[in-house]
């Protein structure tokens, strides 16, 4: 039971930024599944984000979150995709 838990939460220390957004949009179909308007709007955040285009997935996500999205998985999200960024602009 407590396996998958704990292996996402290493894979969150040990991925790059960028493998760990992907995980991130596969987490949100499952937790946000509910809006499926939501959950079909994440292909374009994943296209962004395999097109490395941090900063219009943030705008994109920012524009299609619902309005209960949680304030952490918005954080988490920002702060991946800023170390990505840099990762791969610097």
């Amino acid at each position: 039971m407590w396996k998958p838990l704990i292996s996402r939460i290493w894979d969150g220390f040990v991925n790059e930024p960028h493998d760990e957004l992907l995980a991130m949009i596969d987490e949100f179909r499952a937790d946000y599944d509910y809006d499926l308007a939501f959950v079909k709007n994440l292909d374009t955040v994943q296209d962004l984000i395999l097109a490395y285009d941090y900063q219009h997935a943030l705008e994109t996500l920012d524009k299609i979150a619902p309005y209960d999205f949680r304030d952490i998985d918005w954080e988490v999200f920002q702060n991946t995709a800023e170390r990505a960024y840099y990762e791969y602009y610097e």
